[in-house]
């Protein structure tokens, strides 16, 4: 099963980007949600996917931003 990083910043620091872990991705292309992060990130993290990028961003209106590459 391939697995995807995620780093991101926190609401208390939006200026410093942290590791949040690690999503295991199946085979639709869903990632299996575990991680402390927002339902509009997980989202745009598997548009990205879908659209076939190996590594993108996703920047919420609150300030928050979350990095992220596919392994495997």
């Amino acid at each position: 099963m391939a697995t995807v990083r995620i780093t991101g910043n926190k609401p208390n620091n939006v200026k410093k980007m942290q590791w949040l872990g690690v999503a295991a991705l199946d085979r639709q292309g869903h990632l299996l949600r575990g991680l402390d992060i927002p339902e509009v990130a997980y989202q745009g993290i598997e548009r990205g996917i879908a659209n076939g990028a190996l590594e993108g961003f996703v920047n919420l209106d609150n300030g928050l931003r979350y990095e992220w590459y596919r392994d495997g």
